[in-house]
């Protein structure tokens, strides 16, 4: 296809485009495709924007990370509770995609090879897909803002079963025993509250401050509180054992609740060092962290407690990510059956049954 404005010419096996701005220059970019009809949509456009008057020259130098930058840019303008969490699925993003690596030459082809690379590494399924979500989503923003011309076709593939592992009460009695101060203390209330570790913005339990302890109230509150996003809440005045380990952990440090008996903050990695020697210590487990999440969930929904009670403690925000975390055991079932049939069975009337 070729005007007096523009024409396609190939390099390689990929289209590119030539033609003249508004200010006489001559501009040469590449569509990032090697289908002719959709190097041809590309020009037709581009001639469109022309005659518009908008800017034609095309981003040959937009790399890896000036994608990623831009969408980090973006959670910080929104606020975005997970922007801690979007860090972390950079990482595996860059290790795989050069930072320096030109956006442009990115294909599906790409996007097959680090689903098969990450699964390969042992990455789990969920947090794969996060990644490619993240990607996607950085992806169209390029889109939206005319930084690329496409995105590229993403690959489907089924995550797999949600993990559906609780700590039972005997195991986490057994785990803490063999515990070092302060990751008992940690262990201690993941088993009560339920809350995340502390990966995700400035929620979780090593995220905690003594700012959000309320000693009047008897209540720790974690995250920011909106009308869309209320923070978690959970009345420590009400759990003997968590007030007693606030109180022993009270002045170590100024600022950070969970800090060592020197003062030192305590840090994730150390504290999954510990826990996992004290597993084989005990010999049970392997558990997680999380899986704390499921066991407190799983309590709560067990109490017969209002889902939206349940949630204000766990600092789950929808009701969908609530019922997975809610695990259950073929026993659960049974008792829960044997209750329906004893409030369904009718009441036989005694001269009947004579």
């Amino acid at each position: 296809m070729a005007s007096e404005k523009g024409c396609l010419y190939r390099r390689g096996k990929t289209y590119w485009i030539s033609l003249y701005d508004h200010g006489g220059r001559q501009q040469q970019f590449s569509t990032g495709t090697r289908d002719k009809r959709e190097a041809e949509r590309i020009l037709r456009r581009k001639i469109a924007d022309l005659d518009k008057g908008r800017p034609v020259s095309g981003p040959l130098r937009f790399t890896v990370k000036q994608l990623l930058d831009a969408l980090e840019e973006d959670y910080k303008l929104k606020r975005r509770a997970s922007l801690g969490r979007l860090k972390t699925a950079r990482k595996h993003l860059e290790d795989f995609f050069e930072p320096s690596r030109k956006v442009l030459s990115i294909r599906s082809r790409d996007l097959r090879q680090y689903l098969l690379a990450r699964t390969e590494d042992r990455g789990a399924m969920q947090s794969v897909r996060y990644e490619l979500a993240m990607l996607r989503r950085a992806l169209n923003l390029a889109h939206r803002d005319e930084l690329i011309e496409r995105v590229p076709a993403f690959p489907e593939f089924e995550p797999g079963e949600a993990r559906e592992v609780y700590i039972p009460d005997g195991d986490h009695r057994a785990i803490v025993d063999k515990l070092p101060d302060p990751v008992n203390h940690l262990a201690t209330f993941l088993f009560w509250s339920g809350w995340r570790v502390g990966t995700r913005g400035d929620e979780g339990a090593l995220n905690l401050k003594w700012e959000d302890v309320d000693w009047a109230e008897g209540v720790l509150r974690a995250g920011s509180g909106s009308k869309t996003k209320k923070a978690a809440a959970f009345y420590f005045s009400e759990v003997e054992e968590v007030e007693a380990l606030l109180r022993e952990l009270r002045g170590r440090n100024e600022i950070c609740v969970f800090a060592r008996p020197d003062g030192r903050r305590v840090g994730y990695k150390f504290a999954l060092a510990r826990w996992r020697e004290a597993q084989k210590e005990a010999r049970v487990g392997p558990y997680r962290f999380h899986d704390y999440r499921r066991s407190v969930a799983r309590r709560l929904e067990q109490g017969g407690i209002p889902r939206s009670t349940a949630k204000r403690i766990t600092g789950h925000r929808t009701d969908r990510v609530f019922e997975k975390y809610a695990v259950g055991e073929a026993e659960d079932v049974r008792k829960a059956l044997r209750a329906v049939t004893v409030s369904v069975t009718p009441e036989v009337d005694e001269e009947q049954k004579s």
